[in-house]
């Protein structure tokens, strides 16, 4: 059986969860890194698979109303995935706190991107640590693989009223961070709109 390829045959057709098709509510660093290495590796030469996230499952079906992830919290995660240093055995994490998201990954960023340029939001390299998962993702249309993946984030968080996030890595390139703020008028109720107090 081939993989559908359409987002609605996958969620409302009659598709259930199989080797190549996986429902999870929320990004789940170490299961789903798991899963991204499985059908990177195609053992079985079936062309890939999908991670659905944002969707919870039950007996491989997805729950309806889906949950859905923002924008920019899945370009970075995306781009945690596709830069991660494999070799490593540091899983990519991804903290949601009260006030920000912080996703980090080892190794750090490649010696051709500067600390600064980072801070400028001025990146450009064209090294990839892992080529079979960008080729996947690409295949998949989660990435495009031409550098973009910044201009994306900041693109998403300025259209939202978001703060700008802030890129980190170290001296030593040992990891990665990205964190990601709340948007000033969210509270812990939901927008703070008038509507709420």
């Amino acid at each position: 059986m081939g993989i559908p390829t359409n987002i609605k045959t996958l969620m409302y057709g009659a598709v259930v969860e199989w080797a190549r098709i996986e429902y999870k509510k929320s990004w789940d660093a170490a299961t789903s890194l798991k899963t991204v290495c499985a059908f990177a590796n195609d053992i079985d030469n079936w062309g890939g698979g999908y991670i659905v996230i944002g969707v919870k499952e039950q007996d491989g079906r997805p729950v309806f109303p889906l949950e859905g992830l923002p924008a920019a919290q899945i370009d970075n995660i995306q781009n945690a995935i596709y830069h991660k240093g494999y070799d490593e055995r540091e899983p990519v994490e991804v903290r949601v706190l009260p006030d920000r998201i912080e996703i980090v990954s080892h190794p750090g960023a490649d010696r051709s991107v500067s600390i600064e340029g980072l801070q400028q939001y001025k990146v450009f390299n064209r090294r990839y640590r892992n080529r079979r998962i960008g080729e996947f993702l690409k295949e998949m249309r989660l990435t495009e693989g031409r550098n973009t993946g910044f201009r994306k984030i900041i693109n998403a968080l300025e259209h939202n009223g978001s703060p700008l996030p802030i890129f980190e890595t170290d001296e030593n390139r040992l990891s990665f961070s990205v964190t990601i703020y709340q948007h000033p008028e969210f509270t812990g109720n939901g927008l703070n709109n008038g509507i709420n107090g």
